[in-house]
C-alpha cells in the first residue's frame, strides 16, 4: 500500500515555483500534523529528498525538545541509522560521527522497554533502560559536541547547501514523484 497522494502533497510548497527554504519550511510547519501521521509512520517510503529533509527535522526536534537520550527513547530513535547516514549526505561529518559515538555507548540498551509506574512516581533514565552512570556520562559528554551546542554549526545551513546543490534538477525530480 502506497502513501496518500494528498497527504504527500501537502509535504510540498503549493507555488509553482519554490526553493529549498521554502521546501524544508513547508515540511517543518506540516510533518507534526494529524493528516500526516500515516506519512511519518512510512518515512522510508518518501521520495529520498522528503526523507533527507525528515530526518534532519525530526532529529532536531527531539534533540531540542527532549535532548539525546529522549530521541533514543522516541520513535525517532528507531531510525538512528537513517538519521546519522543523512548527517553524511549532508555533509554535518562532525554530527554524525558523534552520533555513532553516541550509538556505540547504547549498544545493548532495550528504549522500547516500558515499566509500570505508580501515580506520582518519578523514575530516572537510568532506572527504566538499566543504564551505568559511567555510559550516561559519555553519552551526556557527547551530546554536549552535537551542533546544538556550536555557534559554528547548523544542521539547516548543511541541510540547505545539500538542496541547493542542483536544486532545479532535484526540484524538478521531486515534482515528477508527486504527480505520478
Amino acid at each position: 500500500m502506497s502513501l496518500p497522494d494528498h497527504s504527500i502533497r501537502l509535504l510540498i510548497p503549493s507555488k509553482e515555483t519554490f526553493t529549498p527554504d521554502d521546501l524544508v519550511e513547508q515540511i517543518a510547519s506540516v510533518i507534526y500534523e494529524k493528516e500526516l501521521l500515516s506519512v511519518r509512520n512510512r518515512v522510508e517510503e518518501l521520495p529520498e529528498l522528503l526523507k533527507t529533509i525528515i530526518w534532519v527535522i525530526d532529529f532536531d526536534t527531539e534533540l531540542s525538545i527532549n535532548g539525546i537520550l529522549g530521541f533514543f527513547e522516541n520513535s525517532s530513535g528507531n531510525y538512528l541509522n537513517a538519521t546519522i547516514r543523512t548527517l553524511r549526505l549532508i555533509e554535518a561529518v562532525e554530527d554524525a560521527d558523534l552520533l555513532e559515538q553516541i550509538e556505540k555507548r547504547i549498544e545493548g540498551i532495550d528504549f522500547s522497554s516500558e515499566i509500570e509506574l505508580q501515580p506520582g512516581q518519578i523514575t530516572t533514565f537510568e532506572q527504566r533502560h538499566r543504564i551505568d552512570e559511567q555510559i550516561l556520562s559519555e553519552i551526556a559528554a557527547l551530546a554536549a559536541q552535537l551542533y546544538l551546542s556550536s555557534e559554528d554549526r547548523n544542521i539547516f545551513d548543511y541541510l540547505l547547501k545539500y538542496l541547493s546543490k542542483d536544486w532545479p534538477a532535484k526540484s524538478k525530480e521531486l515534482k515528477q514523484t508527486i504527480s505520478d
